[in-house]
């Protein structure tokens, strides 16, 4: 993951605190956070910061650099107190596949969010996959491992497919590797799907901005910030 920008997610966050953002010391909950990268360097930042993944292992690594974290479904999550800033980046919300769980996605951190409090997330879009990863081979080789990923877009269906191929070095030198082979699925939904899919009478829309720009996105765009705002109540 060498190659995420996690330190332009920061300064974004930063940004979207200071210009919208209902008090300047929010509570952040970031959905799908992985092993905690991001979630540490906006705690260095200053944030206050809760993590959460569905993934066991992911969440093990993450408790280890000491980051507040829970193991969480973004479709159903269990906290009981609010946040002012929910996050939910690195295209994660891509691996929804279905409009009927952004539904409980949208309906569940309406819940968590605090009165005007914000809801910024990331899509990949149709142009990155068709552009970078209709047909992509990439190796990497590391002292205890080497994985090769193949990459590759179902435009009729809307998915794009990453295909990891991880060989693992065993023990002690000549015990050979073990292998293990990983398929990740996202749902490329087109931009104003996913724009029409947001419950107006949840949420007022803010910002649907090209990659890092806070420019209104097109359709050039490879990567759509999204960021909503809870409506209050009536």
């Amino acid at each position: 993951m060498h190659h995420v920008r996690y330190d332009e997610w920061v300064s974004l966050i930063q940004t979207v605190v200071a210009n919208y953002a209902a008090t300047p010391d929010p509570l952040v909950l970031e959905l799908g956070g992985g092993t905690g990268t991001l979630g540490l360097k906006l705690q260095r930042a200053g944030m206050r910061y809760v993590g959460s993944d569905a993934c066991p292992a992911m969440c093990s690594i993450a408790r280890g650099k000491a980051v507040p974290w829970v193991g969480a479904d973004c479709r159903s999550l269990p906290f009981r107190r609010m946040f002012d800033l929910v996050i939910f980046l690195y295209d994660g919300i891509n691996y929804l596949c279905t409009l009927s769980e952004y539904d409980r996605l949208f309906e569940t951190v309406h819940r968590q969010l605090s009165p005007g409090g914000l809801f910024l997330f990331d899509v990949t879009t149709t142009a990155n996959s068709l552009r970078n990863f209709s047909e992509y081979v990439e190796r990497a080789d590391f002292d205890d491992s080497y994985f090769v990923r193949h990459s590759y877009y179902d435009a009729a269906a809307q998915l794009q497919y990453n295909d990891f191929t991880i060989f693992v070095k065993q023990g002690q030198p000549g015990d050979g590797y073990q292998r293990v082979d990983e398929q990740h699925v996202q749902r490329v939904f087109p931009i104003a799907v996913l724009r029409d899919q947001i419950p107006p009478d949840r949420f007022d829309v803010l910002g649907v901005w090209d990659d890092f720009t806070f420019k209104k996105c097109t359709r050039k765009s490879e990567r759509v910030h999204f960021l909503l705002r809870k409506k209050a109540a009536d």
